[in-house]
Parts: C-alpha cells; structure tokens; sequence
C-alpha cells in the first residue's frame, strides 16, 4: 500500500495523489485536510475504492501506519515554499524502512539516495514510480539501508556537521 501522512493543503499537489489512485495503487492518506483544500477533489478522490482517508491521528499512532504501507509519498507542488523547504517527511519514511517516491524538489535532489529514493518529476513519473516500489519485495537488507541513509540525517549528525563548519565541538553547541 501506498501511503501518506502529514497535512493535505496547498503545500500538496492533490493530481499526483490522484494519479496514484488512478493507477488501481492501494492509498491510505493519513492526516488532516484543509477544509477550503481542492473544492471537491480530495473528496472525490477519498471516495474512491482504494483510497482510505483516516483522518488526524495521534503521533504515537503513526508507527502503526507506517508499519502498514510500503511506499511512502511526498507530493508536493512546485511552489516557491516547497522549493525552500526540506521534506522531512521524507527521511521518515525511509527511517521506518519504508520506500519513498517524491517530486523533483531541490531537498529531494540534494538527498539523492539512488535507488532508495525515487525522485519523480511528472504525475506519470510519480505513480509509475509508486507502483514499481509496491511490486518491489519488502526484505531485511533493503529496510537496513534505508534505516541507515535516514540515520546519515538525522539531528546528531546534523548538528556535528554545523559544530565543524563554526569550529566548535557538538557538544558545545548542544549545550552539554
């Protein structure tokens, strides 16, 4: 199953989403919408046979949903924020083991993970790419390297790294 989890607004481009369903791809959305979000679309697109929108979930429940998909999604529209931000959401993904399939957003480029990342630049791309990951088998070796890219992100080293570019110990900066 396909799945994505964080707040569906205008920071989302809802035709990719679509796209994915569209394909027959299993989608299970999970967090909140913004009511004036896509006028009917995202209502639409809940409605369908594959697509299962649950709503906000409590943090300590999303474990539970990540265990559950296979390939997580980050669709997000080529906006000059989203161009700006990083796509956390991303690494948590790939953090719980899971696939992950994003738009062609510079974060996401500067990440570029290979085969652990597939990056997508098109609607076609974008679902093409979903499916290929949910056909992929789920192994050990696979969750491992994709757990430990995710790791190679995580706040320690990022905070390591901007220590060494002051010239300070990360300790320092960390206030310990």
């Amino acid at each position: 199953m396909a799945g994505f989890v964080g707040h569906v607004n205008a920071r989302i481009d809802l035709g990719l989403l679509e796209r994915v369903a569209a394909a027959g791809h299993p989608l299970v959305i999970v967090g909140p919408a913004s009511r004036d979000f896509a006028g009917g679309r995202f209502a639409e697109l809940c409605a369908l046979p594959n697509v299962h929108w649950v709503g906000r979930k409590p943090y300590v429940e999303l474990p539970s949903y990540l265990r559950a998909i296979d390939v997580g999604l980050t669709p997000y529209a080529d906006t000059a924020f989203n161009r700006a931000s990083f796509p956390l959401k991303t690494l948590e993904y790939l953090a719980a083991g899971r696939a992950a399939v994003t738009t062609a957003l510079p974060a996401a480029e500067w990440l570029a993970a290979g085969p652990l990342l597939r990056i997508a630049a098109t609607p076609e791309d974008f679902a093409r790419a979903a499916g290929e990951e949910l056909a992929r088998p789920r192994t050990g070796e696979l969750y491992a390297r994709r757990r430990a890219f995710a790791a190679e992100h995580d706040w320690n080293r990022r905070l390591a790294t901007l220590a060494g570019l002051i010239g300070v110990e990360a300790k320092e900066v960390a206030g310990r």
